[in-house]
């Protein structure tokens, strides 16, 4: 694996998540995304493929750097729903 493609990578998942924040679902579509990266339609499937394998990871993406799990342990570790 290259350098190159963690960034690439990376670059997707911006665009992905930028393009959801914009409008629906069905808008971010494959080219959409790979033309908000800087890239080919075809340059993605390396990274990701298929669609549905991109929004999951896109949405992976949003809570880890939202830190959604550390924001979730109280809840998650309450006994009761009160709690």
């Amino acid at each position: 694996m290259s350098s190159a493609e963690p960034a690439t990578r990376e670059r997707i998942l911006e665009a992905a998540c930028t393009l959801l924040a914009q409008g629906s679902a069905e808008a971010a579509s494959m080219a959409r995304i790979a033309k908000a990266a800087g890239l080919s339609r075809q340059a993605v499937y390396p990274h990701f493929a298929s669609r549905a394998e991109l929004l999951i990871a896109a949405a992976r993406h949003v809570d880890q750097a939202r830190d959604v799990d550390a924001r979730l342990a109280a809840s998650r570790a309450a006994e009761t729903g009160e709690a």
